[in-house]
């Protein structure tokens, strides 16, 4: 699986460890990770949340929780040949290369146009249509909220940038300035203990309204109206968090300050570098 940034940060501290020690088993192990990280790639470029593993959103190439953007990431590093994967052979270097070039070609395409205009990316895309698709229940097809920021940062590294690559900046960037969600306090309270499938709630969450509150971004947003999407593990879509049962309430983060830093700072250093 490459869920929840697994294996290809595996693979990178296996680099690193051989860096360090010289031990050949670390050596042979990166390489094993990248060959499967290369081979779990689709035919469009992209990275499943889990390979070979078929069915449910497993084969589904996914932004949610880094995977296609942090295998790319350290797919990147590889080429690059320089440490800690400076022991890898030209060849390979070359076969991450060409693996580099397709999944970022493929981001450009797969940036989510609405109404004529480009705004950020989904979760998840079906691997042949290519089209947004939901994930689990409570995940539905929509434009991701918190990942596009990290696929935005990715973009934003590839030096000497190609007029697509940074119209495709400027276009995110743009509908982050225009999406925050403004006058939404999210407050955490105690509350009893509550057991779940999946974790321990010791808390509760809610949602003031408070015109002074400092911008947030929703984890996810509609694919039509552009407005944020909550949605419970049985499916049921709803408009505010306190509509949501307490086990999805308090187990996902719905809001965030997500583009703050990006918008604030990181945007900024960018576009002063591309003017240049």
């Amino acid at each position: 699986s490459f869920d929840n940034r697994t294996s290809y940060t595996h693979l990178r501290y296996l680099a690193h460890a051989f860096q360090v020690t010289g031990d050949q088993r670390f050596r042979d192990g990166a390489i094993r990770g990248l060959e499967f990280v290369l081979s779990a790639e689709s035919p469009s470029g992209g990275w499943p949340h889990s390979f070979p593993r078929t069915g449910a959103y497993y084969r589904h190439i996914t932004f949610m929780d880094d995977v296609t953007i942090g295998v790319l990431s350290v797919l990147r590093e590889a080429a690059q040949g320089t440490e800690p994967f400076a022991f890898l052979s030209p060849s390979l270097r070359d076969r991450c290369s060409q693996a580099v070039a397709s999944g970022t070609s493929l981001l450009l395409q797969l940036q989510v146009d609405i109404d004529g205009r480009r705004t950020i990316w989904a979760g998840q895309y079906d691997e042949k249509t290519l089209a947004p698709c939901a994930a689990r229940t409570f995940e539905p097809p929509a434009l991701a909220g918190a990942e596009s920021v990290n696929v935005i940062q990715y973009l934003m590294e590839i030096p000497s940038p190609t007029p697509q690559i940074i119209a495709a900046v400027e276009s995110a960037v743009a509908w982050y300035k225009e999406h925050p969600v403004r006058g939404v306090r999210i407050e955490k309270i105690n509350a009893p203990a509550e057991r779940f499938t999946e974790h321990t709630s010791q808390f509760e969450l809610i949602q003031v309204d408070d015109p002074n509150a400092p911008l947030l971004w929703a984890r996810f947003y509609d694919l039509k109206t552009e407005k944020p999407l909550l949605c419970d593990r049985d499916g049921r879509i709803v408009d505010r968090l306190e509509k949501l049962s307490r086990e999805r309430r308090t187990g996902y983060r719905w809001f965030g300050d997500f583009a703050q830093d990006l918008l604030d700072r990181d945007y900024q250093t960018w576009k002063s570098g591309v003017a240049r």
